[in-house]
């Protein structure tokens, strides 16, 4: 768990990585698991996140508390378990921060028979980034049960399929997860995840008739995203270590039937204009009282919810240059976060607002990306105005990165009739479009959205006069993942000469197994290209052929041999280490 303007972000990674213990004995005795098995344990998570992002910024991370385990009903899958978290400390970069109310909530977890966890259900209503949060948790202490049959296996957490080894010595059982397979499950809130590298990921487990004793673990992780420029190298440990006696939770008291956890209602009234002017007024004052970057972004929103009828307010504060430009990314991404009507309408006008700086309008631009919640007429109204508009002020790499941001708005929120009303109007936009940069920018809105009912529309623009256009097809195809798209990025693969398009088609490839045909060509690009980038690219197209394990390794041998660029090198036999180690 990490903080600051890129912490929700690195939640989504660190805390879905990691894994969760569960009871080691035969699940077929799981019913007689009693009141034994309820346990409580000291939680230590220590993380630095370096996020670069036009500029370095360096979080150091702690997070102390306790996490109590209480058995609860059967389920034809498994066996379903409470999980509370309790007595939280928070600091960031030596600052103690506030508490985090999401954190607190008991939530229960489904382990099925082969020791994954494959749901999970909350007392009350949270939002997605508060339940990621808490099934984060809950990932500090997965293990697969059939690891002494299958020390080898496919695993999956909230970040989508990886490879895991397991071993046992020392009485502990050692995990080793060494790649992810696809990102497709990957939610960022800046746009498209393109790697998850990992460095280095082991979880060691002290094993337990019940739960578990302890798991300590240690990780470093680079990711990146070549769509919107940033990369971040996060350096985690923890450890989760059993107490001698529990410690006080209100898991305890609660029915072990899920079915009967209930969250509780509050009835909503309309403000008066004074109770909206008062409000405002307190926004103000407020905003003015907290330490904006003591925060994270996602307790930021949380914390503007109940200012929402009057956010718009933290606009005229923004044109007034009211924050510092620290405070002012950190309140971009919380009123991202916040996910409301208001909160869409403000960040559009703020994309469009010629006062502000482009930095500031491309902020916008990605905070209105991070939500999830379903679209409303009025704010796709707004969305189609702006698209349409011929009286877009700021340049034109501004107005390139508007039109993107409609796709990624469109990528996590479910496809309504507002939503499906942004999607017509991208296509019939782009149809017969002659302006070349806007064309390729539609294109890329597009493959943001992962909307695969667009392939064909976007598979026509595969052999465009621009080069730039035809880049941005292989990226949009390589977002849709479906056989159509793979077909079209083989043909591009076999006949495009132009290097940008065959880095961007050498890039989608990545997410797809190839076929030996296809394997072969980009082995030869590899090793002929004279475009270190293109190079680089291929390689990383190889590395991800886990299916042809034999002709890659044949290929990388070769290319070991030919490649001058020190850091393909390091690629390839990294790449080749790897491979080794997964055998």
């Amino acid at each position: 768990m990490i903080t600051l303007t890129n912490m929700r972000m690195a939640n989504a990674i660190l805390l879905c990585t990691t894994a969760l213990i569960l009871p080691t004995k035969a699940l077929a005795e799981q019913s007689s698991v009693n009141a034994q098995c309820q346990q409580s344990y000291v939680v230590k998570i220590n993380t630095q996140t370096t996020f670069d992002f036009n500029g370095q910024q360096i979080t150091r991370h702690k997070l102390n508390g306790n996490l109590s385990l209480k058995p609860l009903n059967n389920d034809l899958q498994g066996l379903w378990w409470g999980i509370h978290f309790n007595n939280i400390q928070q600091t960031a970069n030596g600052e103690v921060i506030a508490d985090d109310p999401s954190y607190q909530i008991p939530f229960a977890v489904l382990r099925n028979f082969n020791g994954q966890l494959i749901d999970f259900r909350f007392p009350v209503k949270l939002e997605k980034s508060q339940q990621d949060k808490l099934k984060g948790l809950a990932y500090y202490l997965q293990y697969s049960t059939e690891w002494q049959e299958k020390p080898k296996q496919k695993e999956i957490d909230t970040i989508g399929e990886y490879q895991a080894i397991y071993s046992f010595k020392d009485k502990q059982l050692i995990k080793h997860k060494t790649q992810y397979n696809n990102l497709d499950q990957v939610e960022m809130t800046i746009g498209t995840l393109n790697s998850i590298d990992i460095e280095r990921a082991e979880q060691r487990f002290t094993l337990s008739d019940c739960w578990l004793d302890s798991t300590r673990g240690n990780q470093k992780l680079t990711t990146a995203s070549e769509g919107q420029g940033f990369t971040m190298e996060t350096l985690q440990t923890y450890s989760v270590i059993q107490t001698a006696q529990k410690v006080d939770s209100p898991l305890w008291l609660l029915p072990t039937d899920i079915s009967l956890w209930q969250a509780p209602t509050k009835a909503e009234k309309p403000l008066t204009k004074e109770e909206l002017a008062a409000l405002r007024k307190a926004l103000r004052q407020d905003i003015k009282n907290i330490k904006i970057t003591d925060l994270r972004a996602s307790d930021l929103g949380q914390w503007l919810e109940k200012y929402d009828a009057v956010i718009d307010e933290l606009g005229v504060m923004l044109l007034a240059n009211e924050f510092n430009d620290k405070d002012a990314m950190r309140l971009f991404n919380a009123i991202g976060l916040l996910d409301s009507e208001n909160s869409h309408k403000l960040l559009i006008n703020l994309m469009q607002e010629p006062e502000l700086s482009e930095t500031q309008r491309f902020r916008a631009m990605r905070a209105i990306a991070a939500g999830t919640k379903a679209l409303t007429a009025s704010v796709a109204d707004n969305l189609i105005e702006m698209l349409e508009s011929d009286h877009f002020q700021g340049s034109e790499s501004l107005r390139g990165s508007a039109i993107m941001s409609l796709g990624a708005v469109l990528q996590r929120r479910p496809n309504n009739a507002a939503a499906q009303q942004v999607t017509t109007a991208l296509t019939n936009r782009l149809a017969g479009n002659s302006n070349i940069n806007e064309r390729a920018s539609l294109i890329a809105s597009l493959g943001n959205t992962t909307n695969q009912d667009l392939t064909p529309t976007i598979a026509k623009y595969a052999n465009d006069d621009s080069e730039r256009v035809r880049a941005n097809a292989a990226f949009a195809l390589g977002q849709m993942g479906n056989k159509q798209a793979y077909d079209t990025l083989s043909n591009m693969l076999h006949s495009e000469g132009d290097n940008r398009p065959q880095q961007a088609v050498l890039g989608a490839l990545q997410r797809f197994e190839l076929n030996e045909r296809d394997i072969s060509r980009v082995a030869e690009m590899a090793k002929v290209s004279k475009s270190e980038r293109t190079r680089g690219n291929a390689i990383k197209a190889l590395a991800t052929q886990q299916h042809a394990k034999q002709q890659v390794k044949t290929e990388l041998k070769q290319i070991l041999k030919s490649e001058k660029s020190k850091k393909n090198f390091t690629l390839v036999a990294k790449t080749l280490t790897q491979m080794r180690n997964s055998d």
